[in-house]
């Protein structure tokens, strides 16, 4: 079975866009513990109807994506359940709910919970998805599930397994529209939108390279579908391109997009702070911070753009991924850094990442020997 850094390391190359995914530095020029951002227009406030909270801090619990980068992953081979893939146990929701992560963010593949384009959902991983949702109920925590496919969907073409871009012509067909992911979520939101142990969906992980379809058509028409199927739950809306926090504005536009007749659409970013933003940390610290002196600011920077777009445009945003090496303390007040920013524009950040799979990846923060060693870093989330 492939390993779990393996997987990370596959997952971090696709989402760091070749090592271009910050193409520009920040220019902030503000030093020192934290920058002043201004308060958001709808500040979200943790929510303790239902016995549950939603923390301003939450967290990946990670593995249900696992084993989708094989050379031979498609909708006709998924993999199994607790061989290739995981949605983890009960313990890994109780431990991060205890530890105050009450926002609990659940990647799955689109391909493992509708097989078919546009069929029905699959009994099998449709029952995994609610008994995390059962748990994290149960623990006082809410999920946010998170489909996690970049805007693609991998089924075999000519024989041979193809990741099709939504709106992708391949061939004189197109597999995979805009309509089948809009399918797939009216689909889920009937199956689970009544479930409160499910605070939101997220539409799609780091949309990008769509080339013949809109990603503001295609997030505004899932919006709408839902709505006008009586959905309610938050929806985030994630940015194109790789989704990043420092070139919001530049990749997405100056103005929000999206029209919610109930104002719950959360705009989601994710920042990471090595040197091209990719999250794989191929670097030491210390090469960072002798390479830029204003290292320690460089979360700060980074989410900045995002901050001050939500801000501007009153409207709701979160980080939806951040994360350092956990166990190299060096990096520690960077994270404070950027959270305490985050936390002055009323703003959530959900970590990447937790989950029993991972093995050594640097960044996770899963507890070792039998949930009894907490990560050095998760004072710091804490805090």
């Amino acid at each position: 079975m492939e390993g779990p850094q393996e997987l990370t390391d596959q997952r971090h190359n696709e989402s760091s866009g070749g090592g271009s995914r910050l193409s520009r530095r920040g220019v902030l020029t503000a030093a020192g513990a934290a920058l002043a951002v201004p308060a958001l227009w709808s500040a979200l406030k943790p929510n303790a109807a239902n016995g549950m909270m939603r923390s301003r801090v939450g967290v990946s619990i990670a593995g249900g994506e696992f084993s989708s980068d094989r050379p031979s992953f498609s909708n006709e081979h998924l993999g199994s359940i607790e061989v290739d893939y995981t949605y983890n146990s009960e313990k890994s929701f109780s431990y991060f709910s205890s530890k105050g992560f009450r926002l609990q963010r659940l990647p799955f593949r689109w391909e493992r919970l509708q097989p078919i384009p546009g069929g029905a959902l699959d009994p099998s991983a449709l029952a995994a998805l609610r008994l995390r949702a059962d748990w994290a109920k149960k623990h006082g925590a809410r999920l946010i599930l998170d489909c996690h496919n970049y805007a693609r969907y991998v089924l075999p073409v000519n024989g041979v397994p193809t990741a099709c871009a939504l709106g992708e012509r391949v061939g004189s067909s197109v597999p995979i529209t805009p309509e089948h992911l809009i399918n797939l979520w009216l689909r889920i939101s009937k199956a689970l939108g009544d479930h409160i142990g499910i605070d939101g969906w997220g539409l799609m992980n780091e949309p990008h390279g769509l080339g013949r379809v809109s990603w503001k058509n295609v997030s505004q028409s899932l919006v709408s579908a839902l709505r006008k199927g009586g959905d309610k739950k938050r929806i985030f809306v994630a940015g194109d391109e790789w989704s990043s926090a420092h070139r919001w504005p530049e990749i997405n536009g100056l103005k929000p997009w999206i029209k919610d007749p109930l104002g719950r659409t959360v705009y989601e970013a994710h920042c990471y702070f090595d040197s091209n933003g990719s999250g794989k940390y191929t670097r030491s610290f210390s090469r960072e911070f002798d390479e830029n002196k204003r290292m320690m600011n460089r979360g700060v920077e980074n989410v900045t753009p995002f901050l001050d777009w939500c801000s501007r445009n009153r409207v709701n945003g979160m980080i939806g991924e951040f994360g350092v090496p956990a166990k190299d303390p060096a990096w520690e007040e960077v994270v404070r850094r950027f959270l305490a920013v985050v936390n002055d524009a009323a703003m959530e950040a959900v970590y990447w990442a937790g989950g029993e799979w991972w093995g050594s990846y640097p960044l996770s923060i899963q507890p070792t020997k039998n949930f009894t060693v907490d990560s050095p870093l998760v004072k710091v989330l804490q805090a």
